[in-house]
This record gives structure tokens, C-alpha cells and sequence, in this order.
């Protein structure tokens, strides 16, 4: 048995550099930078790439689920930097935001109004659209 208490706590999302401009690096005044897309795009090719199941093949040839996969990764990669301090970005709370995916009984679920308030509070940020 695996004991997560003895572990070294690696944590991959605090490599996932911000591009600041030069004023804000002197200022330091915004409070959101940009997200460097492709060491998010890199972690979660890296996760896929090595928890994909050697039993379990894709006969279609089709590429949309693991499509879909990557970008519901990279919106709930983009929510937790964007949205979570340092301490808190992390695995857990990509596994939370997963939690909060289920809809209710309306067809929406906790994590559809995250999102939904976020793209009110930020249109022109990166993320998913529509999850």
C-alpha cells in the first residue's frame, strides 16, 4: 500500500511559468498574468502520455476523447493557476474541480458556474469555453 504521507509532495504546476512584462516585473501591479500555454500544454501531454492503459485501445482511430481530455485538463489547469494561490495549485484541486463536474438535477453542475462566473469576470482569459 502506497503511503501519500511519506511522499516527497511533488508538485508539477509550480514549474508552469507567468510571462510578465517588463513593467510588471519593475511594478508588480497586475494582479493576473499571462499563463505560459505551453508548459501547461507540456504537463498535461506528459500526464496523458504516461497513465494511458496499454489494455485499453482505441479502435476507432477517432482522436475526440482524448481530445476532449486535454482540453477539460487544460480549462481546470488554467482555473486553478488563475484562480488558486500558489499553496493551493495542485493536484487535489484539479481533483476537486473533477468532483464538482457532476450536474444536478437541472443539467448544470458547480463547476459550470465557476466557469460560467469566470468567463463574466474575464472574458478574454484563456480557458474552455464551454466544458
Amino acid at each position: 500500500m502506497d503511503d501519500k504521507t511519506t511522499s516527497n509532495h511533488y508538485n508539477p504546476l509550480v514549474y508552469i511559468k507567468e510571462l510578465k512584462t517588463f513593467d510588471e516585473v519593475l511594478e508588480d501591479t497586475s494582479p493576473h498574468h499571462k499563463i505560459q500555454e505551453d508548459d501547461v500544454m507540456t504537463l498535461i501531454n506528459t500526464l496523458m502520455a504516461n497513465t494511458k492503459s496499454e489494455n485499453i485501445e482505441n479502435t476507432s482511430g477517432d482522436p475526440f476523447w482524448e481530445k476532449s481530455e486535454m482540453i477539460f485538463l487544460q480549462s481546470l489547469f488554467y482555473y486553478v493557476i488563475r484562480h488558486y494561490d500558489k499553496r493551493h495549485q495542485n493536484f487535489t484541486e484539479i481533483l476537486k474541480l473533477i468532483r464538482l463536474s457532476n450536474p444536478d438535477a437541472t443539467g448544470v453542475s458547480e463547476l459550470d458556474r465557476l466557469f460560467n462566473k469566470w468567463a463574466k469576470q474575464e472574458p478574454d482569459a484563456i480557458r474552455c469555453q464551454t466544458i
